[in-house]
């Protein structure tokens, strides 16, 4: 089953005013409708005395009028500051994973009406893996110079983004194995030639620092020692003040001098 989930903005179901034609434009979840044709719509308006569910109920009469799908089902979310970047991350995902459980479903979500919070936090939730399913936005039609303003959005650069932190979280807590997993996940989703070069770097050198910490000093050594012969990765790489003198030991000195290292640091 084809499932458009749509949060729902005050431009729903209708618009600005066509400069042109002075005619009322078609808001976003209309656009998008019209456009994927789903089996089903699941409307997502804020709840509470400003919130639009005035608006998904005027929606879900025009997506019926129109035929653009079989079935509309009405789901307010609770928020009380519908403009919190936090709140709405907390509320909206909460909702997106609930949708979105069910294997059968083919999901498409409205990114393109709400508050700019709860744009984000549609979008993060597709980029992040929280669920699965696709990006779609409509332009503003009195002022898109599109031939087509509705498309599907591509939301990788947030995961891209996102992956990098969790590698830096992992590295201060010295999770090597899950940091060069996060890396082998980044390599093949980054567009740039020169950051996929950086990311496999990246695994070389957390194979060593893995090794290290399992006590395999001889494959550190050799996995750290061949990760640095890439010194333009070594010159852009920020290390922790710790993670630079391991790096240093494990290359440059011999075993007794590892293990006295690893003993002085771990005590």
């Amino acid at each position: 089953m084809r499932v458009l989930i749509a949060p729902v903005g005050m431009q729903d179901p209708h618009g600005k005013a066509d400069p042109a034609t002075g005619n009322q434009t078609e808001g976003s979840v209309l656009q998008i409708a019209r456009k994927v044709r789903p089996d089903k719509v699941v409307l997502l308006p804020t709840d509470g005395p400003e919130g639009t569910a005035q608006n998904a109920k005027e929606t879900r009469e025009w997506l019926l009028a129109e035929e653009l799908c079989a079935d509309v089902v009405i789901c307010p979310v609770n928020m009380v500051q519908p403009n919190d970047y936090e709140e709405a991350v907390a509320a909206y995902g909460a909702v997106l994973r609930e949708l979105c459980s069910r294997s059968e479903t083919e999901c498409y979500v409205n990114t393109s009406s709400g508050t700019p919070a709860i744009k984000s936090a549609c979008m993060l939730a597709i980029a992040d893996g929280t669920i699965q399913a696709e990006a779609w936005y409509a332009d503003d039609p009195t002022k898109t110079t599109r031939p087509d303003p509705v498309r599907r959005l591509d939301v990788s650069f947030l995961r891209r983004s996102a992956l990098r932190q969790r590698i830096a979280g992992l590295l201060e807590q010295g999770q090597f194995w899950t940091a060069r997993e996060a890396c082998a996940e980044l390599e093949p989703a980054t567009l740039d030639a020169r950051s996929r070069e950086a990311a496999a770097g990246w695994r070389v050198w957390l194979a060593g620092l893995q090794a290290w910490d399992e006590r395999h000093y001889e494959e550190a050594r050799r996995q750290i020692i061949e990760a640095r012969k890439n010194a333009a990765l070594e010159a852009r790489t920020e290390w922790s003040a710790p993670l630079k003198e391991c790096l240093d030991c494990v290359s440059r000195h011999s075993e007794p001098g590892w293990v006295a290292w690893d003993i002085y640091h771990m005590a």
